[in-house]
């Protein structure tokens, strides 16, 4: 009976395993069984590592898991190459490409990356990302809605939305986005309630704030004010 590892979004453990153990996903927390091997409409969202390449595919996400991206690139190309592999090796080389700087060609991948039938949700958000940070915030948006319009309750879909929306100027819908991933999530008690639950870089916290997505909570302050004291806040990009 044919085995392969199967590793799940958006973060793949894939280190070897014995038997019937289960593999965790380290930005979620989350655990999953390791499945037999099945085809893709069988099971939709799994990317498959064949057993000939566990190892090569355990030691590629482990250089990424300790932040080198440059011995993680160097090693991923049998992944690439395996026609049975190609897509976690995609998979890879994105993330790896992203830490990097190299949002171009990370586009490319994701593009390719899309048929294998991987978690949209992660797919949308690394595309708006890159593309963000390659002064798209169009496209960006595009993407988001894209995700809100596939996943209504999607909260940090519409947080994206909404400072992609403020950055085009676009406030009436930036604030209604942010209503909506309120909704979703829960409500805001305080600006650092805000930064910390939800992860934007400095330049999309301070167009939400000069458009009024944070009035509600400014604790008086008026916007601009809010947007200086934004500037000083320790937010993480």
């Amino acid at each position: 009976r044919r085995s392969s590892v199967s590793c799940p979004w958006p973060r793949a453990a894939t280190r070897p395993w014995r038997g019937a153990d289960a593999a965790r996903s380290p930005g979620g927390g989350r655990r999953r069984r390791i499945a037999l091997w099945r085809s893709p409409s069988q099971n939709p969202g799994v990317l498959i590592v064949p057993p000939s390449l566990r190892r090569r595919a355990a030691e590629v996400e482990g250089w990424l898991e300790l932040e080198r991206p440059d011995k993680a690139l160097a090693k991923v190309g049998p992944l690439l190459d395996a026609p049975g592999a190609r897509s976690i090796g995609l998979y890879f080389r994105v993330r790896a490409l992203v830490a990097l700087g190299q949002l171009a060609d990370a586009l490319r991948d994701l593009d390719e990356l899309r048929p294998f039938e991987a978690d949209p949700e992660w797919l949308d958000l690394t595309e708006a990302w890159c593309l963000k940070r390659t002064g798209r915030v169009g496209g960006a948006a595009a993407c988001m809605r894209r995700l809100v319009e596939r996943t209504r309750r999607s909260a940090i879909g519409w947080f994206n939305l909404g400072c992609y929306l403020a950055l085009l100027g676009q406030s009436d819908e930036a604030i209604d986005a942010v209503t909506a991933a309120r909704e979703g999530g829960g409500p805001f008690c305080s600006i650092d309630d805000f930064v910390r639950r939800v992860k934007l870089d400095r330049a999309e916290v301070e167009a939400l704030a000069l458009v009024g997505a944070f009035d509600s909570i400014a604790a008086g302050l008026t916007r601009p004010q809010l947007a200086v004291l934004l500037a000083y806040a320790k937010i993480d990009a």
